[in-house]
């Protein structure tokens, strides 16, 4: 019995342009009958979101705009294959092709913590006084397994900048990561002569619990600061186990809330303006009767909001006057949350590259500063001498 050819005909979608293909199917080969091959139409007639536009496609089509996997945003996916194909493909596709293009240069999530251990031996080498510390299951459970738990690590000259030049004041941030594993980024900031911002240490946690800020902060006495017994002051959002962790590892410190955080919760129960300055007020009071009247005010004007001030945030760690160290002018933790705003592009990254990247951002810093440096003629730095 034979076969009998099947007929095909393929023509542009737009049936004003004569692109056209025609053939006849046989057995074992195809014959083209008719091919004209002149197709000038823009896919955009196609629609939006074409189907046959895949993730993997627009993966492969974008690899090469990307110097950085930081760099890639599925933003910029979306406007070149629009500028270049006449497609608008949608934002969860443009998602997906950016993991995929972030796989093919830095490796899948599980082959990144393979490579962790070499990794982090290079970064110590290659260093000069810089450490790392890798805590793996076996570490903390007797019948625990060889993988991954947390990472902590600083580099040789934030280590150094801390102990001899920086003042005695440590910001403790964290900010969540949107990789395979959902993990947690703890940063520890200080501030500089010109009151900037400075990177001292870093943490990448697994799980979020309580115990995750008493570990870091063991780490960072043990091998950031120049002596266990230091005095310095922690100022933080009271996360989660950092009210209990600050006075239990650091017995000699002194913690203070970011004011940032707390007039933020304050205005959403009050939702009022007047109320928001006097707390304000009271918080940059420098001596008790001055902080006093500013309560006073706040008192008059809504006693449920006086009676909330003394009953939540006791005023030796929020009010300048009554803190029992010095804040050094520091009220807010906007300094660290900058930082997180720098890394925010890189939080899908595997661990190998997010520390790569932590590294590459740092070192640019550092050679931001000593350029910036060179160019002061005062005795103090700008900022100093401008107060």
């Amino acid at each position: 019995m034979t076969t009998l050819p099947t007929t095909y005909a393929v023509r542009c979608k737009e049936r004003s342009y004569p692109w056209r293909v025609t053939g006849t199917n046989h057995l074992n080969h195809m014959r083209v009958k008719t091919f004209i091959p002149n197709h000038t139409c823009s896919l955009i007639l196609s629609g939006n979101d074409h189907s046959l536009v895949t993730a993997a496609w627009a993966a492969e089509t974008c690899l090469g705009l990307f110097g950085r996997p930081e760099e890639i945003k599925p933003s910029l996916i979306i406007n070149h294959i629009k500028l270049h194909w006449g497609i608008v493909i949608n934002y969860r596709k443009a998602h997906n092709a950016k993991d995929i293009i972030i796989e093919i240069k830095c490796g899948n999530a599980d082959d990144s913590y393979r490579i962790l251990p070499a990794y982090a031996h290079e970064l110590v080498r290659s260093n000069y006084g810089s450490i790392i510390h890798i805590l793996r299951e076996r570490e903390l459970f007797r019948n625990g397994h060889d993988s991954f738990l947390r990472l902590f690590w600083a580099f040789g000259p934030s280590i150094r900048s801390f102990n001899r030049s920086l003042r005695p004041l440590v910001l403790l941030d964290e900010t969540h990561l949107r990789g395979k594993y959902h993990a947690i980024l703890l940063v520890a900031c200080g501030v500089d002569g010109d009151g900037g911002l400075f990177p001292i240490s870093f943490a990448f946690v697994e799980n979020e619990n309580e115990d995750i800020w008493n570990w870091f902060l063991t780490h960072f006495r043990r091998n950031i600061m120049s002596s266990e017994n230091k005095v310095i002051t922690v100022c933080s959002d009271r996360q989660k186990g950092l009210i209990k962790a600050v006075p239990t590892v650091l017995p000699n410190s002194y913690h203070s809330f970011c004011m940032r955080h707390l007039s933020a919760n304050f205005y959403v129960k009050f939702k009022d303006d007047m109320l928001y300055a006097y707390f304000w007020a009271a918080a940059k009071a420098l001596c008790e009767s001055h902080f006093r009247d500013e309560m006073d005010k706040i008192k008059a004007r809504n006693e449920r909001a006086h009676k909330y001030i003394i009953e939540h945030w006791p005023k030796e760690h929020w009010a300048s006057c009554y803190f029992q160290d010095s804040m050094y002018d520091v009220l807010t933790m906007n300094r660290s949350e900058c930082f997180n705003a720098i890394l925010k592009d890189a939080r899908t990254l595997p661990i190998a590259s997010l520390v790569e990247h932590i590294r590459w951002k740092i070192s640019n810093f550092f050679q931001h500063c000593r350029k910036i440096g060179h160019h002061w003629k005062t005795k103090l730095t700008p900022n100093a001498e401008t107060r």
